[in-house]
């Protein structure tokens, strides 16, 4: 069905391998654990799906790619 794209646990963003240990930040955000990407049917990605935020305060979260600023892979759990 066109337009339905796919869904993806491991995706390339910012010139570095993405997966459900990385952690991202999100500026006036917070650090959030990369969950899945939703890409287009050209394999953009067109939204990132993270659990994260303020610590104690965790939630699930989508954001466009524009609105995340740093990638880090990370062992453990989410400040």
């Amino acid at each position: 069905m066109p337009g339905m794209g796919s869904r993806v646990t491991e995706v390339k963003f910012h010139n570095k391998n993405v997966d459900t240990t990385t952690e991202l930040h999100v500026p006036w955000e917070g650090r959030f654990r990369f969950k899945y990407a939703d890409l287009d049917d050209d394999g953009n990605i067109v939204a990132i799906t993270c659990w994260g935020g303020p610590s104690g305060h965790g939630s699930w979260r989508t954001f466009h790619p524009d609105k995340i600023k740093t990638v880090k892979t990370t062992k453990g759990a989410v400040r």
